[in-house]
């Protein structure tokens, strides 16, 4: 590689950022950028970059102390905006929590047993704003960070639990074998809510690490190091891959339990 070729790299880096951030790409001629860029592909890019850097002679000291510039300004600028992204979208997720929490909440039977029979049409519609606000889980999850998703399905487990109660009540009558397969089926449920609880915090490990070794890649110096840093964030982001699968699947499977228990 040599200078022009690096300069050339800085152009597309400065592009992709550009892309990304909606602003066109600055007038720079002859580079094609994705339509679609993740901030993956940034710090990727400013990794190749960065080490570009390493043995490439510029025509004069002053050539390449500009173009280390212009490429530390503009990581610099990727690393802000990429922050912002972070917590817009832990805003955005506080919001779309709280709103859940209080469908969830607005679903809560207002009787007790002993005090009122319960009322069977209620309480159909009380569960269909409990369906309502696990809609909404499945509608907005994509725009959730893993602790707000998970705090929401728990509560919607509670509140279940809450309304199987009443349900149970008034389904005493009913023949025992209907009564022993919804055990079965609620048991069921009972350990695939366990295990998406497990794998949705070790997804959200998962991410934070490969976060921080990103960050770590994007910054450092020691080409043997990043290189071994490299090999892991593949083998992290595999390992991402698998668990969002795995949770996918269990999601299908509380799906399909639940609906036999409607």
């Amino acid at each position: 590689m040599d200078w022009k070729t690096l300069d050339r790299l800085i152009d597309e880096f400065e592009g992709m950022i550009d892309s990304k951030l909606g602003r066109g790409l600055s007038g720079i001629v002859g580079v094609i950028i994705p339509t679609y860029l993740t901030w993956k592909d940034i710090w990727t890019k400013a990794a190749e970059v960065r080490n570009g850097f390493k043995g490439i002679r510029y025509p004069t000291k002053a050539q390449r102390d500009e173009a280390w510039e212009r490429f530390n300004s503009l990581r610099n600028e990727a690393s802000r905006r990429n922050q912002d992204e972070s917590n817009n979208r832990r805003w955005k997720s506080e919001s779309h929590r709280s709103a859940i929490l209080r469908e969830i909440e607005s679903s809560r039977p207002r009787t007790f047993f002993g005090f009122a029979s319960p009322d069977i049409d209620d309480m159909k519609a009380l569960s269909q704003v409990l369906r309502e606000a696990g809609q909404m889980l499945s509608k907005y999850k994509g725009e959730m960070l893993g602790e707000h998703k998970q705090e929401c399905f728990d509560a919607i487990q509670e509140m279940r639990k809450v309304h199987d109660a009443w349900w149970e009540e008034l389904d005493k009558s009913r023949h025992r074998s209907r009564q022993e397969r919804e055990a079965r089926i609620r048991n069921n449920l009972e350990r695939n809510y366990e295990r998406h609880r497990k794998a949705t915090q070790a997804l959200e490990h998962c991410r934070s690490h490969a976060d921080e070794l990103r960050s770590q890649i994007a910054s450092a110096w020691n080409d043997n190091w990043a290189s071994k840093a490299e090999g892991w964030l593949s083998e992290l982001d595999d390992k991402i891959n698998d668990i969002e699968r795995s949770i996918e699947q269990i999601e299908e499977w509380i799906r399909e339990d639940e609906d036999k228990l409607r």
